[in-house]
């Protein structure tokens, strides 16, 4: 590839990734990320999380399990992780995290449309109430992308 063209490419994507960047979705994410750090309680309780998981794991290596250790060990990650689900901060992210996968999945199923010509296939994950790929560029939706 000459260098003329490669630069103009790699211009294209850095316009791509402002306006990724410059987009709600993004603006979102940010402070849902901002948000979920700054929760002392949410961070409190993950890292609760991670100590009891880590005392599964060496628990788990034993020869000697005691199935009341694992059984209570298990109990508490899940009361644990019950709780850290439920937190608005943890569900902002989440929520967060989905929309901006689903826009970057677009992109890129575009990008090697573009690229391959070849139209983007199923992969037969995630199906339930399936409708088709929403990314797919021949759908009337996402033909000025």
């Amino acid at each position: 590839m000459d260098k003329q063209q490669e630069k103009i490419i790699l211009e294209e994507a850095a316009n791509l990734g402002q306006k990724i960047r410059d987009d709600a979705r993004t603006i979102t994410l940010n402070v849902a990320r901002k948000r979920f750090r700054e929760n002392a309680e949410l961070q409190r309780m993950i890292s609760e999380w991670r100590k009891e998981n880590n005392d599964l794991q060496e628990e788990l290596k034993r020869t000697d399990r005691d199935t009341y250790t694992l059984d209570s060990l298990q109990t508490k990650l899940d009361g644990i992780w019950q709780e850290i689900v439920q937190d608005e901060d943890y569900k902002r992210l989440s929520d967060a995290e989905a929309e901006m996968n689903e826009l970057m999945a677009k992109v890129k199923t575009i990008l090697e449309y573009n690229i391959t010509g070849e139209k983007p296939s199923c992969k037969g994950t995630a199906c339930a109430g399936c409708r088709g790929c929403s990314a797919d560029p021949e759908r009337k939706e996402n033909k000025d992308l």
